[in-house]
């Protein structure tokens, strides 16, 4: 191969490599938001992969300033919800997606340490609580468990309505 055709080829190499190096420092940047209550200051904020897709979608839902929803997609499907409830900083609930977008994990951090206590698990088919774990001593390690129809003693940890606002409840 020719010098010169050597010398273009790596020119033109360095270009592409620049350009996707560009795109991907655009794709971390661009991040473009709403003020939804009209008070001059964004209250959602959305981020995009270099595809167009959804990445994240992070809301402050009392206006406070303070993140306190945030939701995770791959591919442009929803993944993971994150919440924090009384608005303390902490975010005490969290529900995984299945590639159907169907709850089949929620998560409880039940005092408030940022640290997950309780695991229920969903059928997708059904969307009905089928098993729960639980850490008990606050080693971090989940070390009891039930199952529907045997040891189901945690009636109070329904999904909150408000986690799935703009998605289904199961």
């Amino acid at each position: 191969m020719k010098k010169r055709t050597k010398v273009t080829l790596i020119v033109l190499l360095a270009l592409a490599v620049g350009m996707l190096g560009i795109m991907i420092f655009i794709d971390r940047q661009l991040k473009p938001t709403l003020d939804t209550n009209n008070d001059g200051k964004p209250d959602e904020w959305y981020q995009f992969d270099i595809y167009g897709r959804l990445v994240s979608i992070s809301k402050d839902r009392n206006k406070d300033g303070t993140v306190d929803h945030i939701e995770r997609f791959k591919k442009g499907k929803l993944k993971k919800i994150r919440v924090d409830m009384d608005k303390n900083g902490v975010f005490e609930v969290m529900a995984v997606f299945n590639d159907d977008e169907i709850m089949f994990q929620f998560y409880r951090d039940i005092n408030q340490d940022g640290i997950y206590e309780r695991l229920i698990h969903y059928d997708p088919a059904t969307r009905l609580p089928v098993s729960w774990e639980q850490d008990t001593n606050g080693d971090g390690k989940f070390d009891t468990s039930g199952k529907r129809g045997e040891k189901w003693e945690i009636p109070e940890d329904q999904v909150p309505a408000e986690l799935l606002s703009s998605h289904e409840n199961p």
